[in-house]
């Protein structure tokens, strides 16, 4: 058993999906950005390209 998980592991570890902008939600971020967009969509935007939105208002998240 202990054999079988670490050819599973293996199978893991090496597949790599190509993701886009489209399968992820909240990845895509309309340009130019403007007032209009929600701090919530901007925060979302930053975090799925790994930046902390902790304690960032509307003006430094679109700023960033």
């Amino acid at each position: 058993m202990l054999q079988l998980a670490a050819v599973e592991a293996i199978k893991l570890d090496t597949f790599d999906p190509l993701l886009s902008e489209s399968d992820v939600p909240g990845a895509y971020l309309p340009s130019p950005i403007d007032i209009k967009v929600e701090r919530k969509h901007l925060a979302r935007w930053l975090e799925c390209r790994g930046v902390s939105t902790w304690k960032l208002n509307k003006a430094e998240l679109i700023e960033r």
